[in-house]
């Protein structure tokens, strides 16, 4: 009789551990003015309120599959979790020919739309919403957070944390470098792009970054940095129109606004040459002494893409600190 009695309260924890693990997974859209934005919610089972998390895409055609490994686990950590379709992608609203240009702006508004949609929502608790950002959209998260006072805290992984034009800078940089290229030549791809950074694209009117597009093409540094032949091709010329209007967007700016906790996550400077981890750690180190309540790590042997089991567990820990939930105990991916 005490075996059946054992084995009976085991089944029934068992039993109870799933219903607590279950997720529901609903298809959702919001509307961003005339845009409207398909994507999915993960809702735990269970009684409400639960905090939650919106995804924020990096660049590039990315859709909620790009997300919903790191929704699910937040879901089974007892998140309501919002990942949608970048405008111009899967099943949302866009030109689709325009996906890497659209302005900071309109994707930090659809970000706010998406955050507006969760905080109506039956089960979540709207006093506890957060972003989930990475690369390109760290800049974007920062820029939306200023434009509403729902959000609460942000996870940011693999983010640079300077302007774009340093960003692109480095990036440039670093690859050219890593090809052999001499530093004299790096310098010149330098002063190339800090005059195309402010130089607005004008067709067929020499200006001065036409004057170097001529002094430059024939230098073996040239087509690893640009494809085009002709400075007053259609593309490069919409390209340039388009990239002086965010290569002055200083993330900073709005993180100075901000006073909520944010937990940045960052790989091996050594490995990531996508963005300049370096100045980035120490531009927020300058912030965190200044109050800013920052978490700041690192994982050395890591990318640009880092891998979860990584930091899943401190960010588990920092999440249940700075949201005083403690309902669903942890569980890795």
């Amino acid at each position: 009789m005490k075996v059946k009695i054992k084995y009976l309260i085991i089944f029934l924890i068992v039993i109870s551990t799933q219903n607590i693990y279950a997720i529901r997974k609903v298809k959702v859209s919001f509307k961003n003015r005339d845009i409207t934005l398909a994507g999915t919610l993960y809702i735990p089972k269970g009684d409400g309120l639960f905090p939650a998390v919106i995804f924020v895409h990096g660049s590039g055609p990315e859709t909620r599959n790009n997300s919903s490994y790191s929704a699910k686990w937040l879901a089974s950590l007892g998140y309501v979790v919002l990942i949608y379709d970048k405008r111009g992608t899967g099943e949302s609203d866009g030109d689709k020919k325009t996906i890497s240009r659209f302005s900071f702006d309109n994707l930090a508004n659809d970000v706010v739309s998406g955050v507006n949609f969760l905080s109506k929502r039956e089960k979540v608790d709207k006093k506890k919403i957060g972003i989930h950002a990475a690369s390109q959209g760290g800049w974007v998260a920062a820029l939306a957070t200023s434009k509403t006072n729902l959000i609460s805290f942000m996870i940011v992984k693999a983010a640079s944390v300077t302007t774009v034009e340093e960003d692109r800078i480095f990036e440039r940089s670093s690859r050219l470098r890593e090809e052999g290229f001499l530093e004299k030549e790096i310098l010149e791809v330098k002063e190339m792009q800090l005059v195309e950074a402010k130089t607005v694209a004008r067709d067929k009117q020499p200006d001065s970054f036409t004057r170097l597009f001529e002094e430059n093409k024939n230098k073996a540094w040239f087509k690893r940095v640009y494809t085009y032949t002709n400075p007053f091709d259609p593309e490069l010329v919409y390209y340039r129109k388009w990239y002086t209007t965010i290569a002055n967007f200083n993330p900073i700016s709005y993180l100075e606004q901000i006073k909520i906790p944010i937990f940045w996550i960052f790989g091996d400077s050594n490995l990531d040459k996508l963005g300049p981890i370096e100045q980035s750690i120490s531009n927020l180190e300058r912030l965190k002494q200044e109050g800013k309540p920052y978490t700041i790590v690192q994982y050395k042997g890591e990318g640009h893409n880092i891998k979860e089991k990584k930091y899943e567990h401190r960010l588990y820990q920092w999440l249940c600190k700075i949201n005083d939930y403690h309902t669903y105990k942890f569980k890795r991916h």
